[in-house]
């Protein structure tokens, strides 16, 4: 059923996509020689390069959180899209919990937008008043700085949080009201499921049942016994699964796979866009605009380090206008 509510907003939108990078303008970029060129062009298009200045992660940054302000004020409600924040949100307990147990600052490791408090967050942790954190993230944080302060296993705390974000994702997208939502979270926790059983392959099963998601496109069970038997058995099982092209991605590298995956998002973002109302097309448009953010910045660090055309290119993500 058609949302009216997002009349206004999707009406917006269509204006802001003409602001988008398209494919052409990102194989200009390409043809740059330096990143200073790269950031006048960036400038021309619409990009407040002032705010970021030359630090390609200082500029996605500032960019990240100009979408979501331009976004929010567009929303007829508040929080409606704030299942896409939560891999930040996870991001950032995992570096307040690395700070509070190595005695560093969190705040340098710390990516906005998101829906937590960071300035109360360290706090929080310190003095273990994990019932203040969302539900989703409590019992995770609180087991891994159990883990994190009695054996120091980094990997295993890591793969707790990861699958804690997962599915707190899930949860979140079913409520969001949004198709598109819930498929590319659908999409995420099975892309980040193969990345985990392909790391870990060989491990113990309880060791993979707690990084493992789960999804409506993988089934947790299936992946978890292939991957404790090893690569070749995973492989054959993914195979047979909806990643099976990916899984060819993932033997060339997991970079390849990356890119792969977020390609499919990007598609999904293009059929999203051509609907008339409800929170579909904002979401799109968030998701595509992600991942130009990302796009620029595999760009500018290529530049900056000198990385072949041919490498970069191989790294950088397709954009949906």
């Amino acid at each position: 059923m058609n949302d009216t509510r997002f009349a206004f907003a999707d009406a917006r939108i269509r204006a802001m996509e003409a602001d988008l990078l398209t494919p052409a303008m990102v194989e200009q970029m390409l043809g740059m020689q330096d990143t200073r060129e790269c950031l006048e062009f960036l400038r021309a298009h619409g990009w407040q390069i002032g705010e970021g200045g030359s630090d390609p992660h200082r500029l996605v940054a500032a960019e990240s959180e100009r979408l979501w302000r331009d976004v929010e004020e567009l929303l007829p409600e508040a929080g409606l899209l704030d299942a896409l924040l939560i891999p930040n949100d996870f991001h950032d307990l995992k570096a307040a919990l690395k700070a509070l147990v190595s005695g560093e600052t969190a705040e340098r490791f710390f990516v906005r937008p998101t829906t937590l408090d960071l300035d109360a967050l360290f706090g929080i942790l310190a003095e273990k008043r994990y019932d203040e954190l969302p539900p989703s993230m409590a019992e995770a944080a609180e087991q891994c700085y159990d883990i994190l302060t009695s054996t120091g296993d980094g990997q295993r705390a890591e793969m707790i949080l990861d699958r804690a974000c997962l599915v707190a994702l899930r949860d979140a997208a079913g409520k969001s009201g949004s198709e598109l939502i819930e498929r590319y979270a659908a999409w995420t926790a099975a892309v980040a499921d193969c990345k985990t059983a392909y790391r870990a392959a060989g491990r113990d099963e309880e060791f993979l049942r707690d990084a493992i998601c789960g999804s409506d496109l993988l089934d947790a069970e299936s992946l978890i016994r292939a991957a404790a038997k090893g690569q070749s058995d995973l492989f054959a099982m993914l195979a047979e699964s909806p990643l099976a092209e990916g899984a060819e991605m993932l033997k060339r590298s997991v970079s390849a796979f990356e890119k792969w995956a977020d390609d499919r998002i990007t598609a999904l973002c293009g059929i999203a866009r051509l609907k008339s109302f409800g929170p579909d097309p904002i979401a799109a448009y968030c998701l595509a605009k992600l991942a130009e953010i990302k796009t620029v910045r595999i760009l500018l660090v290529c530049r900056a380090c000198g990385a072949s055309d041919d490498t970069t290119r191989e790294r950088m993500r397709e954009v949906y206008v």
